[in-house]
């Protein structure tokens, strides 16, 4: 057989045969499938980032081995199974079983690490993530394959079910020829020749099988057999056949895999019946499972939720409500929800509400609006390991928060500003918890970042952010970034609106997720550009629906609003919908039994499954059903959310872009609607309004001074009249000024009537009123106002301080009286430590008799008369004829002449500084001092917006002063003017009114001025009758006016250039303050320690004098002590008995010997070498 033989035996196939080519054609379709479906497979994960999870992953991989079936197995597997004939020769027979037990080894495998896969997913949901992790799927995946051709590979290395055994080679002709013995059965000889026979019936000649033992091979086409003799056999006999084949050119009809039983029961248990029962195992226990969760649900127990809320509580508590009902829609286990209610910010009252909630087995807790007390809940709640979820910003990384991480805030912001391309801003914050924002944002800029102005707007937590506020408007900072609490930014804007600081030139952006529930009507022709963003679109499906299941009282205006982009639903209910939607999913698929609890700190019961629940709400990955967009975490951090980047413009708030974490800032900005209709319709031109003024009232209206008789308007001037005509060119409306007096006007709740000027206006007798009208909350509850033309505060009129008389004691005005009283003290201290410094230091006791050699008593110096004498010397700079001897006194010495060198050089400066200096004295200085002076009285004037603030004021000092003005009508007065005249004409009284006007006065009455800072911030604006239709239009005009600098052009005409000039401004004289201890502090210290560290030296000193000499004297050192303290203390004698009979020292053999004697250590040592020397002689 040469190497045409395999394409012989193929040739001689039927394949024309229709039965084989139906067959042929079904396995086809088949493997077709086969490859197609597995391939789609493959692809779809691909292609798709959602689905390349660890399942998947598994999925593919089983797919993959089927593909591999599919093309390297199933076509030549149905050319096996259609003709029983293996036409493809022996080398890739070998390969094709191998790679068939390989591919079908590893699909059983795969199979069987998906049960696997499912097991720790359905028993172990929760640290399933951990479990799984993506580098343990691939492991598991090479542990697949690997094992696998561990399985089949045995076969090709040798494994097989036939031994043979080459008997011989020989060459017959050119054929190559190998003898081998085989045992075969004449049964099995004769059921292959009937095979053969079937198989080849054209070809009978060329291949007979039957019971020869040699079959020749000839290199001719088809087989030749010769037959030699045969022996005849019995059945079941068995007899030794010969078989030949070419070396180089096999082909053998069958290909099967080997049958040796030790093969077979390695292969059967490696790829089938071990995998069989593992599989078995896991799909039982996910069975056990899944009955215990069904078992729960038909017992129909319910998973309840507490509340507890503490502001904004009706529309939470309902918002929560229907979250649940929504929620139970789709579950089997309903939940149930319970509310309480607490004081904001009441802690205690919190605890006691989430104890009950523990006791009747709550599941979660949702925490109140309040940041301290929420932070306190949830530490209980940590503790008992119950789920704990608010909805605020926070950087605790416990507890379930769907609230955007601040970090993540900062990016936002610092997008935006990139965007709008700041080099500096000022960035308001509310309180230090927002600080995290701006910790956020300064890792985003280097040293070549914005320049940031950081203030916090509510220093005095007093909700008036006025005095912050004008801080910025001085600074001339038009870029402002806001970050704070909802009620606090909304305040913060109308407050800005009211210093002035809301117009073209300013830009904020609000660092708040609530804007869209802020009353931005008031900003929407300010042309002050607002930006935001929110976390939802007012126009959702959900939100529509959730507004109306909360019976909300909605008319046409309201649906306007909505369609402007505003919306009443806070982010805090919004949040709190979506949370009690994750934590509904979560009980799908966790079974969770919250049990009764004991929130006593004594109690350790905690929440069985608790943290277990509280870590798969965090696994989760919801796309759909939220508010707030898709939800899911990174740890403990919400992730996945989109937000709208929002501006106000007329028409509401606009979308003009979106942001997310992966594309980051997209902006698609709408072209600005324009209301042209309004601006038609609302045409001022050719009207004529009444306009009221108070006159006179400099510098705002008040008669001109003519000759001629003037009548109508052009009898009047002032600051007013000029801003009327000013508008009225601009908005081409015609006016008539009328006198309305003094009496601005005010309204009263209890009667509900109106006087004065808001009377006029009320009533319909005039349309407008401009003067020093302060923009009031009481006020405009019957009447409007404009934006404000002028903004101002309450101040203080009072003289300018007057000279100080003159006193004898004016020399001691360079140091303050503390400063004197310490001084007195340590020259009375240091006198003192002179005087026990030299009776403690030997070296100080003189001999009086310097003549005598061996004096009986010895002198001290420092007497307590000369200490005082010496330190007194030293302070006047004189001296003195002591002259310390002793190391210790020394030092106190120097340290003293320090401290009078500092002292006096100190005094004399500032001495001359203050004869040469005048210093004004002023009775008052600011509204505390002016509160608690007896000897100022003050007033203001009767009726208006100063007294108002007075009257309704919770100020402690400003009740106090109102209390004073009630009690004294006389200080009051119908006029401003007349209060003026008041302060002018004595010394003692101080006058409470606006600060423009105070700004009038000063410059004009050269005796008078402003005295300390104004007390509030508001604003004058121009008074109108309630919705009048044209005040935007005056709104408008004013910003326009404000614009071109015509506002501050006329103030500088009115208050700077008519009728000023008088009093030249003269500069500030420096004022001369005396030197306090701040000042002088350092050199009392050094005084102080150095003083110290004498007197501790003399201390040690003296105490080893003493140890010496009772060395000496051969006495005990504690009676030496005592002796030498009793001499020291006896403070009325200066002088010190040598040789006393009293003396301890007298009854020593060395009694007599002079106390020059032991004053070094050297004289007693050589003293001592001479007495050993002496006996030594001896």
């Amino acid at each position: 057989m040469n190497g045409t033989e395999c394409e012989n035996m193929a040739a001689s196939l039927r394949w024309s045969d229709p039965a084989n080519i139906i067959s042929l054609a079904i396995l086809l379709f088949i493997i077709l499938l086969v490859i197609s479906g597995n391939s789609l497979v493959i692809a779809a994960v691909f292609c798709s980032n959602k689905l390349r999870s660890v399942t998947n992953y598994l999925i593919v991989n089983l797919a993959v081995a089927d593909l591999l079936v599919g093309l390297t197995v199933l076509p030549f597997s149905a050319i096996w199974e259609v003709f029983e004939i293996w036409i493809f020769g022996d080398v890739w027979c070998r390969m094709w079983l191998a790679v068939d037990v390989w591919m079908c080894t590893a699909s059983i495998l795969n199979l069987c690490a998906i049960s696997l896969d499912r097991y720790v997913a359905v028993t172990r949901p929760v640290a399933y993530p951990s479990i799984m992790s993506t580098k343990r799927a691939k492991s598991l995946i090479a542990g697949v394959w690997v094992l696998s051709f561990v399985i089949c590979f045995p076969p090709l290395v040798g494994w097989k079910d036939q031994k043979s055994i080459i008997q011989s080679v020989y060459t017959r002709e050119n054929y190559t020829r190998f003898h081998t013995t085989t045992v075969v059965s004449v049964q099995r000889s004769v059921q292959l020749k009937q095979m053969q026979q079937l198989r080849f019936p054209h070809n009978r000649t060329h291949m007979s099988l039957d019971a020869t033992p040699d079959i020749l091979m000839s290199d001719t086409e088809g087989f030749n057999y010769q037959d030699p003799a045969q022996e005849s056999l019995e059945s079941g006999e068995y007899i030794e056949r010969s078989k030949f084949f070419y070396e180089k050119s096999f082909c053998s009809p069958k290909c099967e895999l080997t049958n040796d039983r030790g093969y077979v029961l390695y292969s059967a248990l490696g790829s089938f019946y071990i995998p069989m029962f593992v599989m078995l195992f896991f799909y039982w226990r996910i069975y056990k499972a899944a009955v215990r969760t069904t078992r729960a649900i038909k017992q129909g127990f319910k998973t309840t939720k507490g509340i507890i809320s503490d502001d904004n509580m009706e529309p939470l508590q309902k918002t929560f409500n229907y979250a649940i009902t929504v929620a139970n829609t789709d579950l089997g286990i309903p939940l149930k929800g319970y509310n309480e209610q607490i004081q904001f910010g009441n802690s205690i009252e919190g605890h006691a509400k989430l104890c009950k909630f523990m006791q009747t087995g709550i599941g979660a807790i949702f925490g109140p609006s309040s940041r301290q007390t929420s932070a306190h809940l949830l530490t209980v709640c940590d503790a008992k390991d119950v789920p704990y979820i608010y909805p605020h910003m926070s950087e605790n990384v416990e507890g379930f928060n769907l609230y955007p991480n601040p970090i993540d805030l900062a990016r936002i912001l610092h997008d935006i500003i990139n965007l709008f391309e700041w080099t500096h801003f000022t960035f308001l914050y509310e309180s230090s918890e927002y600080l995290s924002i701006l910790n956020g944002l300064m890792p985003f800029y280097g040293s070549d970042g914005p320049i940031i102005n950081v203030l916090r707007y509510d220093l005095k937590l007093s909700g008036n952010f006025k005095a912050v506020l004008r801080r910025v408007r001085k600074s001339e900072e038009g870029h402002i970034v806001v970050v704070g609490s909802t009620p606090s930014v909304a305040e913060l804007l109308k407050q800005a609106q009211q210093v002035g600081i809301m117009n073209d030139k300013y830009s904020y952006i609000i660092g708040n997720l609530d804007l869209q529930t802020f009353d931005l009507e008031e900003y929407k022709y300010s042309e002050a550009n607002i930006t935001g963003f929110r976390m939802f679109s007012p126009t959702q499906a959900i939100v529509q629906e959730l507004i109306s299941q909360l019976e909300m009282d909605y008319n046409e205006n309201n649906n306007n609003q909505i369609a402007n982009g505003s919306c009443p639903i806070t982010l805090e209910m919004a949040l709190t919908y979506d949370a009690v939607q994750v934590f509904a999913e979560s009980t799908k698929n966790l079974v969770y039994r919250p049990q009764a609890l004991n929130c006593s700190e004594q109690s350790n019961q905690v929440q069985a499954d608790g943290s277990t629940f509280k870590n798969y709400m965090r696994s989760i990955n919801m796309q759909e059903k939220t508010i707030t967009g898709p939800i899911y975490f990174d740890g403990n951090i919400r992730k996945g959310y989109s937000l709208d980047i929002v501006e106000l413009q007329t028409s509401g708030l606009v979308k003009i872009g979106t942001w997310d974490e992966r594309n980051n800032l997209t902006i698609q900005r709408p072209p600005q609607s324009e209301l042209w209709s309004e601006v038609d319709a609302n045409s001022l031109v050719n009207k004529t309004f009444r306009v009221l003024i108070s006159v006179p009232n400099k510098p705002y209206a008040s008669l001109v001074e003519s000759h001629k008789k003037l009548v109508g308007n052009n009898q009047y001037e002032g600051y007013s009249i000029d801003l009327i005509k000013e508008l009225a060119a601009k908005l081409g409306f015609n006016y008539t000024f009328i006198d309305g007096g003094s009496d601005y006007g005010s309204f009263n709740k209890t009667t509900n009537k109106t006087t004065g000027m808001m009377k006029e206006i009320n009533e319909g007798r005039a349309d407008l009123a401009i003067t020093d009208l302060t923009i009031t909350s009481e006020r405009e509850e019957i009447i409007d106002f404009s934006i404000p033309f002028m903004n101002l505060g309450i101040a203080i009129l009072f003289t300018q301080p007057q000279k100080s008389p003159a006193n004898n004691f004016s020399f001691m005005d360079p140091f303050s009286r503390q400063v004197w009283i310490y001084l007195g003290l340590v020259y009375i201290g240091v006198s003192f430590c002179f005087f026990i410094l030299g009776r403690l230091s030997p070296t100080e006791w003189d001999n009086p008799y310097p003549c005598i050699e061996e004096p009986e008593e010895l002198e001290n110096q420092f007497t307590l008369n000369n200490s005082f004498w010496f330190t007194t010397g030293a302070f006047l700079q004189q001296g003195s004829e002591i002259a310390p001897k002793s190391l210790s006194t020394r030092t106190l010495a120097s340290i003293w002449w320090f401290f009078t060198l500092i002292i006096l050089s100190s005094y004399t400066a500032n001495l001359a500084a203050f004869l040469t200096i005048e210093k004004p004295v002023g009775l008052i200085n600011n509204v505390n001092e002016l509160a608690s002076d007896t000897r100022v009285k003050y007033g203001a004037k009767k009726t208006g917006s100063t007294r108002s603030f007075f009257s309704t004021s919770e100020h402690e000092t400003y009740k106090k002063m109102n209390d004073f003005m009630v009690e004294n009508p006389d200080l009051l007065f119908e006029t401003n003017l007349e209060g003026v005249n008041r302060v002018k004409t004595d010394n003692n009284y101080a006058f409470l009114m606006e600060s423009t006007s105070i700004e009038y006065h000063i410059v004009r009455e050269c005796n008078l001025k402003k005295v300390g800072e104004p007390l509030d911030e508001k604003g004058y604006g121009i008074a109108m009758v309630k919705n009048w239709p044209y005040r935007d239009k005056f709104n408008n005009a004013l910003l326009e006016l404000q614009e071109q600098g015509v506002l501050a052009r006329l103030k500088n005409k009115w208050w700077n250039e008519v009728g000023a000039g008088v009093c030249k401004k003269k500069s500030d004289s420096s004022e001369v303050n005396p030197l306090d201890l701040k000042s002088l502090g350092g050199v009392y210290l050094v005084l102080g320690v150095g003083s110290g560290l004498s007197l501790i030296y003399s201390l040690i000193m003296w105490c080893i004098y003493v140890a010496r000499k009772s060395n000496y004297y051969e006495v005990p050192f504690g009676d030496a002590f005592l002796e030498e303290l009793r001499i020291a203390i006896d403070v009325a004698n200066k002088e010190r008995i040598l040789k006393s009979a009293q003396s301890v020292y007298s009854r020593s053999r060395n009694s007599l010997v002079s106390i020059d004697s032991i004053d070094t250590d050297s004289e007693i040592e050589n003293s001592s070498k001479i007495d050993r020397e002496s006996e030594k002689t001896i």
